[in-house]
C-alpha cells in the first residue's frame, strides 16, 4: 500500500476513528485503525466492539492494500509531522513507513485480515435529524442516565417514538429527563436505548449546524451516517421502565419561575456544601410569591430567596442541589413552572405552554 495525503486531513480523520479504539484490550488489533487504500481514498475504522467508525477521506493512492496501525502511536506521530504533506508506504513483514518533510517513522504494523468486521445494519428504518437539534436534545437528557450498572437498561437514553413525536429520556432512579421534538422525515414506529457512552461520543462529533446526520436502527444496532464517516452502536437490551406512568399528572402548587434567577439563588446557597451535596439537602420554603432556599452544611449556613408566581399554598421540600442545577441549567426559555404537592413527592419542571421538554426530581427526606 502506498499513498499521499494532506496532514490536516489526516489528522481530522484520525481524531474521529480513535473514538472507537479499544484502550485496554486482550486483543491487540482492537487498539488499532485498519487503513484501506483504493480508488484515490482512504478508509479508516476503528471497532471496540461495541462501537465501530468508519472514516473515508480523498487521496492520492499509488499502490492500493490495507493494514492495521496502533491507534495511539499513529495518531501522536501524524499530527507531530512537520510538513502539511504526508507519505505513507506499506513494507516487508507489515513494516509502516510515514514520511513528512526531513521526518521519517518506520513502526510495526498487523495484517488487515485480523481485525474485526463492523456490524451490518438493516437500513428499512430510518430517521433525518439536523445536527445542531440531535446535539441539543442529547446533551439537555444525558446527566439524567444511570451510572451505575443496576439496571443496564437505564444507563442509555430511550428514544421513544411516537408518531411524527420523538422523546428521549433517560432515569438514574432519582431523576427524570424527557426532551420532546417533532421531527418530519422518519418512518421509525417503534423505541429503542442508546447507551450513554455512544451518545457522549457523539456528542464530540455532533456540529453546530443545520446539517443532517442520518440514523438507521434495527434490532441490536443503530448506523449514524455523516458525510465524511459513519458510526455504528450496539443498542442496549431490556425493558425500559413505563416513565409516562411514573410522572404525576395532579399538582398541589404552582410556581412561576425566572430561570436565570432560581439558577442563581440554587448556586449561592450551595456554595457553603462543598463536596457533601449528596448528603446535604437543599431546603425549599415556598411561600406566596416568594421561594426562599436553606443550606446547612459543616462550614456553616446560607440563605437566598427571590420572588416567584405562586399558586396553591405553602411548602418546604428538600432537593439535592446538584439535580435541580442539572434540570434548570437544561432550560432554554426564560421563564419555566415548577410545580410541586406534598414533601415527599416529586417536583417537575416543564414550560408554561407545550411539552418540549419535563424534568422530574426526586425530593430529599427532610430532618
Amino acid at each position: 500500500m502506498k499513498f499521499s495525503c494532506e496532514k490536516t486531513a489526516l489528522v481530522t480523520a484520525v481524531s474521529v476513528a480513535q473514538k472507537a479504539v479499544s484502550s485496554k484490550s486482550t486483543l491487540v488489533v482492537l487498539e488499532g485503525i485498519l487503513l484501506q487504500a483504493s480508488n484515490q481514498q482512504l478508509m479508516l475504522s476503528s471497532n471496540n466492539m461495541e462501537l465501530s467508525i468508519d472514516y473515508t477521506l480523498d487521496v492520492s493512492v499509488e499502490e492500493e492494500g490495507s493494514i492495521v496501525v496502533n491507534a495511539r502511536l499513529f495518531g501522536d506521530i501524524i499530527r507531530r509531522l512537520p510538513q502539511d504533506l504526508v507519505f505513507f508506504e506499506t513494507k516487508e513483514n507489515n513494516i509502516i513507513n510515514i514520511r513528512s518533510g526531513n521526518a521519517s517513522f518506520d513502526i510495526m504494523g498487523l495484517p488487515a485480515d485480523e481485525f474485526p468486521q463492523a456490524q451490518q445494519v438493516d437500513r428499512s428504518n430510518y430517521m433525518e435529524i439536523s445536527q445542531k437539534l440531535f446535539k441539543s436534545m442529547i446533551s439537555k437528557t444525558i446527566f439524567s442516565v444511570a451510572t451505575v450498572d443496576l439496571k443496564p437498561i437505564l444507563t442509555g437514553v430511550l428514544f421513544d417514538f411516537h408518531g411524527s413525536i420523538l422523546n428521549l429520556v433517560a432515569i438514574d432512579g432519582y431523576r427524570l429527563a424527557r426532551r420532546s421534538i417533532e421531527v418530519e422525515n422518519t418512518n421509525i414506529t417503534a423505541q429503542f436505548v442508546i447507551p450513554a457512552k455512544t451518545l457522549n461520543e457523539l456528542l464530540k462529533l455532533l456540529s453546530d449546524t443545520d446539517d443532517p446526520v442520518t440514523l438507521y436502527v434495527d434490532k441490536q444496532n443503530i448506523l449514524f451516517v455523516f458525510p465524511q464517516f459513519t458510526l455504528i452502536s450496539r443498542l442496549l437490551e431490556g425493558e425500559f421502565l413505563n416513565y409516562d406512568a411514573i410522572i404525576p399528572k395532579e399538582f398541589r402548587i404552582e410556581a412561576i419561575v425566572d430561570t436565570k434567577t432560581f439558577i442563581a439563588s440554587i448556586e449561592r446557597a450551595s456554595l457553603i456544601v462543598s463536596g457533601e451535596f449528596t448528603k446535604t439537602p437543599l431546603r425549599i420554603q415556598i411561600s406566596e410569591n416568594e421561594i426562599t432556599l436553606n443550606c446547612s452544611a459543616q462550614m456553616g449556613k446560607a440563605t437566598d430567596s427571590f420572588s416567584a408566581q405562586i399558586t396553591g399554598g405553602d411548602l418546604e421540600i428538600g432537593f439535592n442541589f446538584k439535580y435541580l442545577l442539572d434540570a434548570l441549567g437544561a432550560v432554554e426559555e426564560t421563564e419555566t413552572k415548577v410545580l410541586f404537592n406534598m414533601s415527599l413527592n416529586p417536583c417537575i419542571i416543564k414550560p408554561l405552554e407545550g411539552d418540549d421538554y419535563l424534568y422530574m426530581i426526586l425530593p430529599i427526606r427532610l430532618a
